[in-house]
């Protein structure tokens, strides 16, 4: 058998032998399928009953074997997740909380164990915050200093999904233990909080001028998330106005401003915003004009079509096409395609 015959032979050997641990992973996982499948349909028989109150807990307790614990406590916890964000006032969530009481030990041991994957840790964060929030508060607090970030991030989105009283204090917590992550994701993760709970203590933040800017754009950040709050527009306008603050700051103010529909302090700051030597200020200007729709701010927009900076002149072509959604389009200036050539 020549050299070319011998490596036919191996790459056949390699074919068959990566074939079966195919075929024996299929198997095995078809298996592992339909026993979720089998344990499921025998507790889903007594879940409608045992959530409406019209049959005990222990009736579907006694449908829990030994080694199937941990896995009622998952189909518990799928079964929680489809219910929407302030669950506490769902009888069927506080009732899903009481069948997983019971089985919720070894999770909490789970989150405990520095040496088990991240990943799974996080899992079990994740199921004590939909299923006994309350219960395991003080581990929901220590994991938010957990070394792995997975895990503490977990931790904050369960802490935030309630209306805890001490709210402010995880908002501090998570300034200090995610310094420096991205502030929109951390403001996405912030902005679940009850905002009647939790605006007084992002504004306070954000008008701390001793405050890291990091943390103040995410207090910013998380505050565009949420309704307005008109008591706290004049205190945003003046911030916006303070030409000692930093422009990516007054930026996102005036984002704020136009996200809440205050018009006349987003205009105000639009004016000085247009002809601001810093690129962040122009561009936020011009997005801000089509985000309110403005439709006498036509010169402005022009001057932000022609802008040196690139970026400016893209803002400046979006907002007017979003004016010109509500206008008449034939009644836009000829200048208008000329002006787009150097932003094409």
């Amino acid at each position: 058998m020549g050299l070319m015959g011998g490596l036919v032979l191996f790459i056949f050997v390699v074919v068959i032998v990566m074939t079966a641990i195919m075929i024996r992973l299929r198997l095995r996982n078809d298996k592992k399928a339909g026993t979720w499948q089998r344990m499921e349909n025998r507790w889903q028989m007594f879940l409608p009953g045992v959530l409406s109150r019209e049959s005990s807990p222990e009736l579907i307790w006694k449908q829990v074997r030994r080694h199937e614990r941990l896995f009622f406590v998952e189909y518990l916890y799928r079964e929680a997740c489809r219910i929407p964000v302030r669950r506490l006032e769902n009888p069927r969530y506080r009732q899903l909380m009481n069948l997983a009481a019971p089985y919720l030990g070894p999770v909490a041991s789970r989150v405990k164990n520095a040496k088990l994957d991240p990943e799974l840790r996080a899992r079990s964060v994740a199921t004590l915050g939909k299923l006994a929030p309350y219960a395991y508060l003080e581990l929901l607090e220590e994991a938010l200093e957990d070394p792995s970030d997975r895990v503490a991030f977990t931790a904050l989105r369960a802490l935030m999904d309630h209306d805890d009283p001490q709210v402010t204090d995880y908002i501090t917590r998570a300034f200090s233990r995610f310094q420096g992550f991205n502030p929109e994701f951390v403001a996405s993760l912030l902005s679940r909080i009850n905002p009647a709970m939790a605006t007084p203590c992002l504004v306070e933040q954000l008008l701390n001028k001793e405050a890291p800017l990091w943390s103040r754009v995410v207090a910013i950040c998380t505050l565009e998330h949420w309704p307005a709050a008109s008591e706290y527009v004049p205190q945003l306008r003046l911030l916006g106005k303070d030409s000692s603050q930093p422009a990516t700051l007054r930026a996102l103010v005036l984002r704020v401003l136009s996200a809440w529909k205050a018009v006349p302090e987003s205009r105000e700051l639009i004016y000085d915003f247009a002809s601001a030597d810093e690129e962040i200020l122009r561009a936020h200007a011009m997005y801000s004009i089509g985000r309110l729709r403005l439709q006498t701010e036509h010169e402005l927009l022009e001057l932000g079509l022609y802008d040196t900076a690139r970026w400016v002149a893209i803002e400046a072509a979006t907002a007017w096409e979003q004016i010109e959604a509500e206008e008449d389009r034939d009644a836009r200036p000829r200048w208008y395609l000329q002006s787009l050539e150097p932003v094409l």
